[in-house]
């Protein structure tokens, strides 16, 4: 056998080569997180980065976020299946940073804060940083489960697992990640 053949040989609906690929971009995350592990000190260190975050990019990545896939060709789709009614609303969006500016005029009392829970601690003292840390703890739990969830169906898809082995790795691999920062 060839090493064109070899390599495009399938496994499930994925190529030997697509194995590699992935593999290889899964040890080198791996990679560059061991590697930087020890630099991160504390949750500012984590949030941020090793530098601080200029403003133009900080808002690049609100708008980012906020005019992604899902806000332009996915809005238009639910136009065309819901009607004038999702229009209207789709056109009302814009208010929303109208009441965000309304609520974030008093930013300057969260000055310090870099979690939600520091906020909420700020708001309403101890109780309220016990909320936030118990919804953010739930929300942890559902993430690591949604992930094995999409795994075990990525197996069972593109490498015709039927919830074996393969799951097993990729249930691993994603607890491993996840307990070490990543997402």
């Amino acid at each position: 056998m060839n090493i064109a053949a070899f390599l495009t040989q399938n496994y499930g609906k994925l190529t030997f080569l697509d194995l590699i690929l992935i593999c290889t971009y899964l040890v080198l995350c791996l990679y560059v997180g061991f590697k930087n592990a020890g630099k991160i000190k504390n949750i500012k260190d984590y949030a941020l980065g090793s530098g601080e975050i200029s403003t133009a990019a900080l808002v690049a990545t609100l708008y980012a976020t906020h005019l992604g896939a899902r806000s332009t060709i996915g809005m238009i789709q639910r136009i065309t299946e819901i009607g004038a009614l999702f229009a209207i609303i789709v056109l009302l969006s814009p208010m929303r940073f109208i009441v965000s500016l309304a609520i974030y005029r008093h930013i300057e009392q969260f000055r310090g804060c870099i979690t939600s829970s520091d906020i909420m601690a700020r708001l309403y003292d101890t109780p309220g940083r016990f909320v936030m840390n118990i919804s953010i703890l739930t929300h942890s739990i559902a993430t690591v489960a949604a992930q094995n969830s999409s795994s075990r169906i990525l197996a069972a898809l593109f490498l015709r697992d039927t919830y074996g082995s393969g799951h097993d790795t990729w249930l691993w691999d994603s607890d491993f990640l996840f307990c070490f920062g990543g997402n």
